[in-house]
């Protein structure tokens, strides 16, 4: 199975969640609370971007569906980040 590689918008939205999360697995964060953590010109975007990113099979961000739509980062989302030398390794 081949995937697509990762756009530029799902990489943000990826780095968006993770320091709306503090890097935490366990946090949800509401899109509001994430959309800030978007460069100014992605933001009007940002939902549709999310949801994008979410639907992807490696499975780099989490959607949760509460009262109000909530995103959580996986490990997979962290290693991503690391690969990319975006964040330092913490392990």
């Amino acid at each position: 199975m081949t995937t697509k590689p990762l756009r530029q918008e799902e990489i943000a939205a990826i780095l968006a969640i993770y320091y709306a999360c503090n890097g935490s697995i366990r946090a949800h964060q509401p899109i509001e609370r994430i959309k800030v953590k978007f460069v100014k010109a992605l933001r009007p975007e940002a939902k549709k971007i999310l949801e994008q990113t979410a639907k992807r099979p490696e499975r780099y961000i989490l959607k949760h569906k509460n009262k109000t739509e909530t995103y959580a980062i996986t490990l997979n989302g962290i290693k991503l980040l690391e690969d990319l030398g975006i964040i330092p390794r913490k392990r």
